[in-house]
């Protein structure tokens, strides 16, 4: 998967599509994507696009009810990574910020200390950075 511009194109070794994602906020319509995620089971894809939108969805973009929501971040700069957290929620690290979005628009804000490094999970996220090591993983349904 890459993209250019506003499009998206899905390569296999036979084909090359290209897709538009949907996007219904103004500021995420005819934006740039600039980074793509792609779950590690590879069902999910997130798009995040200059103008800071977020958009989340199925990896089969062709489907045009693959979309599961859209998060306007408000951020204007480009984020060092996004990688999704188990299938459920992508994060975002920018400087010394961690974001958590869930598929339905959720978010939850974290501040770290220092510069920190995301590193996804089947399941989970792991956090780190010179001084710590954190896991971040919702907590299954056995367990509440």
């Amino acid at each position: 998967m890459a993209a250019r511009g506003n499009a998206v194109f899905i390569v296999d070794a036979t084909s090359c599509t290209q897709v538009y994602p949907e996007f219904t906020s103004p500021a995420g319509s005819n934006a740039s994507i600039v980074s793509i995620s792609v779950s590690l089971n590879g069902q999910h894809v997130a798009l995040f696009t200059e103008s800071g939108v977020l958009w989340m969805g199925s990896s089969d973009l062709i489907l045009k009810r693959s979309k599961y929501c859209e998060h306007v971040s408000g951020m204007r700069s480009r984020p060092k990574q996004i990688v999704w957290c188990g299938n459920e929620a992508v994060a975002i690290s920018l400087e010394n910020n961690l974001f958590l979005v869930d598929r339905r628009g959720k978010t939850l804000h974290f501040m770290q200390e220092s510069q920190f490094y995301i590193i996804p999970e089947i399941d989970s996220i792991r956090i780190v950075s010179n001084s710590l090591h954190e896991i971040i993983q919702k907590v299954p349904k056995v367990s509440r």
